[in-house]
């Protein structure tokens, strides 16, 4: 790939390159689609199985953790 801007046909064969390696996995071990609010935008999120929402999941729970010692300190 160049450093410049890539053609429209060199940007549909990244796009269905990339869709086909989030289809591969999302076939063996499932969809999880989450939603969240931004302002005034719902945005989706869709993740090929559970891996990154329970990373996601623990690092809040972390977070939540560590603010109480703080707040108890």
């Amino acid at each position: 790939m160049n450093k410049g801007h890539l053609s429209e046909l060199e940007q549909l064969q990244f796009f269905e390159d990339i869709l086909q390696k989030f289809k591969d996995p999302s076939i063996k071990k499932g969809e999880f689609r989450r939603y969240y609010r931004i302002a005034d935008t719902v945005a989706g999120l869709v993740f090929a199985g559970k891996s990154l929402l329970e990373l996601n999941a623990l690092k809040v729970f972390k977070k939540a953790i560590d603010r109480r010692r703080t707040s108890n300190a």
